[in-house]
């Protein structure tokens, strides 16, 4: 269909192999924090407290602690409000996870 195809971004294989890193280690580390109140703090600087319920390899599920809190659909984070409040937030926007203790 089209005569010419120029690629104007293409990651490099040491990105591609860095962030498949981030997002495994991100999955286990997360894995291990099932059910255990956290803090999560994106990349785009928003932090949410709950729990997490699950974890898929693209994805954490947050049950929030304040599922009053306004969020930010610009940022593509799903919520549902079945079940409490769970915030659908995908592992390559995570920064930080804080356990928190009590």
């Amino acid at each position: 269909m089209y005569q010419q195809e120029q690629a104007v971004l293409q990651a490099s294989r040491q990105e591609v192999e860095s962030m498949q890193n981030f997002r495994n280690r991100a999955y286990h580390i997360a894995m291990q924090h099932m059910n255990k109140p956290v803090r999560i703090q994106t990349i785009h600087g928003q932090i949410f407290e709950g729990t997490i319920v699950n974890v898929d390899q693209e994805n954490l599920y947050l049950r929030v602690s304040n599922p009053n809190q306004q969020y930010y659909p610009q940022h593509n984070y799903r919520f549902f409000f079945g079940g409490g409040g769970i915030l659908v937030l995908s592992l390559f926007l995570l920064l930080v996870i804080v356990l928190l203790l009590v």
